[in-house]
């Protein structure tokens, strides 16, 4: 007998054919993955005649059951399945776009793949030499879309154009419609939030027959999570600058009962100024007064408990806008720290963490840390979305405070006695920063990253040749490469060689 409740099926045949509620939502967050990356890569198999490893990713990929019909009994051996088909996914996926950009394909051969061996592709073109737009290179590929730069053709002003097809030719014509009526909200939703600093502007948009054009303004300095990679961590200053602006977009999409429901830093693009603009609100929608939402979506590392809750359990409230604080607590924390607060190589063991809000500010990364970015971070990060902290009071917290003080009466002589000091004191601070004092030999070999200067240098050496393989698939996540953990046995016996 099977069961339809709250838009979800569940089956009473026996206990080995029913879902718990962690493999429910494993089940909702990889059961559309491999009809998406399959649309994708086949035209790859064609093009790379299975020489690459994105060809051999496909083949492995299509030979797996589909997650829609294979229903284990066993929990290790759904882990085991669904550890699997997200290599598979994931890996297949990130080959394709590292193989793209390392630039092993000219610009005739990426679009000869995009073009998905259907005549769309003609039409694709078409269309383009008609709009009032020239299209350059692209910045990015996306499952339904693609992201170009391109010049207005009167003005020669650049703007960055989302290309996504509503033909029908790459999938049914109930996803195509589909796609078209998300599109359509996600612009209503735009010019809503048009004329904030800190959300992307939405310049023009205009739809043909087969494709809808959304033309935005142009970030050149790209994502936030590529700005991250480069950087590792960042400072306290700068944080409170990236987190001010992104709490006070978030404030403002909320002022307007918007929800964002995906808030990440693949989703946070940064000017020529390096200012936060918030960009994808494909999952963004608006609520009522008293609407709960129900359906999940988001990313797996960054969707708050409320929304976990509701997919696993009957008689659990939906959730609203609570879900955009948490998600902005788990930004902060990854701007600190360079690896996310909930990450586990096992899906549901992270989702658990979740659930639990299980994260430490471990050391010594968090050492140099200030107590009041922690509380921000704490009051964030809760299970319980009536305590959490709202936009407004999150803009309120000391970590954002500056004190202002009264200006002084001007005292000529005072001054000039503060001006010769402050020249002795930077001239020595130069030489004690182009002589820095002795690290003890015991030290370096106890405990090298207890050092600062040495924990910077050991993560930077770290991203500079890893992080290239840094992804936005959860299985080649950041927090990987901080998995160090010394091993006391090694160590004991080197010290026994060494004596």
């Amino acid at each position: 007998m099977v069961v339809h409740v709250k838009g979800r099926t569940w089956c009473s045949m026996g206990k080995g054919n029913c879902l718990s509620g962690d493999e429910k939502i494993i089940k909702q967050l990889t059961s559309g993955l491999r009809r998406q990356e399959d649309k994708l890569l086949q035209p790859v198999h064609h093009v790379c005649g299975g020489c690459h490893p994105a060809s051999e990713g496909l083949r492995q990929h299509g030979s797996q059951g589909s997650p829609e019909t294979t229903r284990p009994s066993d929990h290790k051996e759904l882990d085991h399945r669904v550890e699997t088909r997200q290599r598979n996914v994931y890996s297949t996926h990130s080959s394709l776009m590292s193989f793209i950009r390392r630039g092993k394909f000219d610009q005739t051969q990426i679009d000869y793949i995009l073009k998905d061996n259907s005549h769309g592709y003609t039409k694709y073109a078409q269309e383009c030499e008609r709009a009032p737009y020239t299209l350059c290179e692209i910045c990015g590929i996306g499952i339904s879309s693609i992201v170009r730069r391109c010049i207005e053709k009167e003005t020669g002003q650049e703007f960055a154009v989302k290309i996504i097809d509503i033909s029908g030719e790459k999938s049914d014509i109930y996803e195509a419609d589909l796609t078209k009526r998300d599109t359509v909200r996600e612009i209503n939703i735009l010019k809503m939030c048009n004329g904030h600093d800190n959300i992307i502007e939405l310049h023009d948009s205009f739809e043909t027959p087969t494709f809808i054009f959304l033309v935005f303004e142009l970030c050149k300095q790209g994502e936030l999570f590529d700005y991250l990679t480069q950087v590792v961590t960042l400072s306290e200053k700068r944080t409170r600058i990236i987190m001010k602006q992104l709490i006070e977009a978030v404030e403002f999409i909320h002022s307007k009962n918007i929800v964002h429901r995906d808030l990440k830093p693949e989703n946070i693009l940064l000017d020529d100024n390096l200012n936060v603009k918030v960009s994808d609100f494909g999952f963004a929608t608006v609520l009522g007064e008293d609407d709960e939402l129900t359906e999940l979506c988001g990313t797996p590392g960054y969707l708050a408990p409320e929304v976990l809750a509701v997919s696993m359990y009957d008689n659990v409230p939906g959730y609203r806008m609570e879900v955009d604080m948490w998600a902005c607590g788990v930004i902060m924390y990854t701007l600190l720290c360079g690896a996310p607060p909930f990450w586990h190589r096992k899906q549901m063991q992270m989702l658990r963490m979740i659930m639990q809000a299980n994260y430490t500010f471990g050391s010594p990364e968090w050492d140099d840390v200030s107590q009041t970015a922690k509380d921000l971070i704490s009051n964030l990060l809760v299970v319980n979305p009536k305590e959490r902290l709202s936009a407004k009071q999150a803009l309120e917290s000391p970590f954002f405070k500056r004190e202002l003080k009264p200006p002084k009466q001007f005292f000529p002589r005072r001054t000039f006695r503060a001006l010769v000091i402050c020249v002795r004191f930077f001239h020595r601070l130069k030489f004690f920063y182009y002589n820095p004092p002795p690290i003890p030999v015991e030290t370096i070999k106890t405990n090298p990253y207890g050092v600062k200067n040495f924990r910077k240098l050991i993560d930077s050496c770290t991203f500079k040749m890893y992080g290239h393989w840094v992804k936005k698939g959860d299985n080649q996540n950041r927090a990987a490469l901080f998995e160090h953990v010394q091993r006391e046995d090694w160590r004991n016996q080197v010290s026994f060689d060494n004596s």
